[in-house]
């Protein structure tokens, strides 16, 4: 009986590293850039520094995204190729509430209600933006 559970375990242990594999490398363009903190200063010149990353730090936190990448995102991101990165519709059967924990966040940080504003296109900086505009 040992056996037949060695193998169930090991064939579902290569398949989350394998999807854990894909999802990285569909991710790695936007993670492996550059800083874009200078971006966001271009586009937000009156917001400081620490409003820019506390923004950034509650959107990777929401994605279940590392910390140290927060600053690889940039204004013109739109939120569903993130989204779609982690989550490719011919794999996902479910997600892992992505953007339900990033709404969450947002509406308990800013007050502001993502569904509100909601298009499949909306960018963070979009959303940064409304952050400020109360």
């Amino acid at each position: 009986m040992q056996w037949p559970s060695i193998i169930f375990w090991t064939v579902v242990g290569s398949l989350v590293i394998a999807i854990e594999i894909a999802r990285r490398r569909r991710l790695s363009p936007m993670l492996s850039r550059a800083c874009a903190g200078r971006d966001w200063r271009r586009a937000f010149p009156q917001a400081q520094s620490d409003e820019i990353r506390a923004f950034l730090k509650l959107f990777v936190d929401g994605f279940a995204l590392r910390r140290k990448h927060c600053l690889a995102f940039r204004p013109t991101d739109r939120i569903m190729d993130v989204y779609r990165a982690i989550n490719p519709a011919k794999w996902t059967a479910a997600d892992s509430m992505e953007l339900e924990t990033f709404a969450q966040e947002l509406e308990r940080q800013y007050g502001l209600s993502l569904e509100s504003i909601w298009r499949d296109d909306l960018t963070l900086g979009e959303v940064f933006g409304r952050t400020r505009a109360g």
